[in-house]
């Protein structure tokens, strides 16, 4: 039978029923009753049944369900979806028992009365008091204050992911003359929102970045009992690659020809005239160099490093804001030239008069670099956007971003011989899978890898 009663330590203690209101009608509401203060509270589910498929017990006894067993196929299923709705909201009866006792880490607390109760199981019965956006809003705020499996604090890129998809999912709704609600969310959602992020010339692995986060939603969804429609669970949400797009890394020669460029000389201040600041293309340079043998993210270029020696070996030790963790790898010549021509680790930062470079002015100044390095020759691309594949041809230097670095240091240790694991240590990466996707290596250096 189903259990009706509610337990929570010394705190909290209520036994709900679910009643036929008449046994002589063909078709009866089903409601839940329950007694709070000695008054008696009465719910209507919102449901109906005739009663000879009811089972029925005495006052004293719980349990009081739809027979699963009685009538033709589609009666069973009838009864069935009754009582896994029933379920549902037995699970919003703990919902209001966790808030009472203060348990919800979603919600604030309310005092046990008999109103109170009414009002918030007659809400989630209607749909009202977990409204999509609420309940994601709430999701969102939430995790701010999470921590991931390993007990490290969510990055805020993370959560401003998951604030981009739900302004995706509004935008989405509301061109599309949708009401975002739970039951949105059927089998028919994943073809209609990959057709409009198509129509908005999204990449791939940018859709299916969006249904990632969708699916985390409906999976705290499910488990608070707010959706029963697990069509989402076959949303596809992993696919690598997916969109195919044609990746680039620098070769160790091309770094260092980056770094070769004196911008001193007459020749490149020519070149650059009054578009660029010199000291700050200059910085840019550095510290991409730098982030190009330690495979560092953008975000990580300005974190606290220290160095430190394994025998004698110098090793820098560099935090990563993603993950919290300290991520090594060996000291160049190139890194120890940006570490001493700025007086120390801790001065290898990308900051301009106190403040930080942007990302579009550092690629901007990179892609600048890149061709002064002469890093010119011609790349054929491979993109999909908006589900078509083009392919285009673009010189090496316009695709050159800040993690372009990150690409390098993995793919240049990688043609060392270096092992996985030795350089997932570096990149910080948790699984090989991933970091392969790192290693940009083009069909010729494969083949000539493979040569006695």
């Amino acid at each position: 039978m189903i259990n009706n009663e509610f337990n929570v330590g010394e705190k909290f203690a209520m036994r709900v029923n679910f009643n036929l209101k008449q046994f002589n009608d063909k078709n009866s509401q089903i409601w839940l009753t329950t007694t709070i203060s000695g008054e008696r509270v009465r719910i209507f589910t919102k449901m109906n049944i005739e009663p000879r498929y009811w089972i029925r017990t005495t006052r004293f006894q719980v349990g009081e369900k739809a027979n699963e067993n009685l009538g033709d196929c589609e009666q069973k299923k009838s009864n069935r979806l009754i009582n896994r709705k029933i379920e549902a909201i037995l699970g919003f009866c703990h919902d209001y028992s966790d808030i009472v006792c203060g348990n919800s880490p979603l919600e604030g607390t309310m005092p046990h009365t008999p109103n109170n109760f009414k009002r918030y199981i007659t809400n989630r019965i209607n749909g009202l008091e977990d409204s999509v956006s609420s309940y994601i809003k709430r999701l969102i705020e939430a995790k701010k204050k999470e921590c991931n499996r390993n007990g490290v604090r969510i990055s805020e890129g993370t959560v401003e992911n998951h604030q981009y998809c739900f302004k995706l999912l509004n935008d989405y709704c509301q061109e599309s003359h949708k009401r975002l609600a739970w039951n949105l969310f059927d089998r028919c959602f994943e073809n209609s929102f990959t057709s409009w992020c198509w129509r908005r010339n999204f990449k791939a692995n940018t859709i299916m970045s969006q249904f990632k986060i969708i699916k985390h939603w409906l999976n705290r969804a499910e488990e608070d009992r707010l959706v029963t429609n697990g069509s989402f669970h076959h949303y596809i949400s992993k696919a690598g690659n997916a969109d195919g797009t044609t990746h680039v890394y620098l070769t160790e020669d091309e770094i260092q020809r980056i770094f070769d460029i004196d911008f001193g000389s007459d020749a490149i201040k020519e070149q650059l005239g009054r578009q660029l600041a010199q000291s700050c293309i200059e910085r840019t340079r550095d510290i991409f160099c730098f982030a190009c043998w330690c495979g560092l993210r953008f975000q990580d270029w300005n974190a606290p490093k220290e160095v430190v020696m394994s025998g004698d070996v110098a090793i820098v030790r560099t935090y990563n804001n993603k993950t919290q963790e300290y991520s090594c790898a060996p000291i160049t010549p190139i890194m120890q030239s940006i570490i001493d021509k700025y007086g120390g680790i801790e001065h290898v930062r990308l900051t301009i008069n106190g403040k930080e470079v942007s990302k579009g002015t550092a690629i901007k100044h990179i892609q600048t670099c890149a061709k002064l390095a002469g890093i010119n020759e011609e790349v054929q691309i491979k993109e999909t956007k908006g589900g078509e594949v083009s392919h285009t041809i673009k010189p090496k230097y316009q695709l050159i971003t800040t993690h372009v670095a990150r690409r390098s240091a993995a793919s240049n240790y990688h043609k060392r011989g270096a092992s996985w694991a030795d350089i997932m240590a570096m990149t910080g990466h948790k699984s090989e899978d991933t970091l392969k996707r790192y290693v940009c290596l083009t069909d010729i250096e494969k083949a000539a890898r493979l040569a006695v």
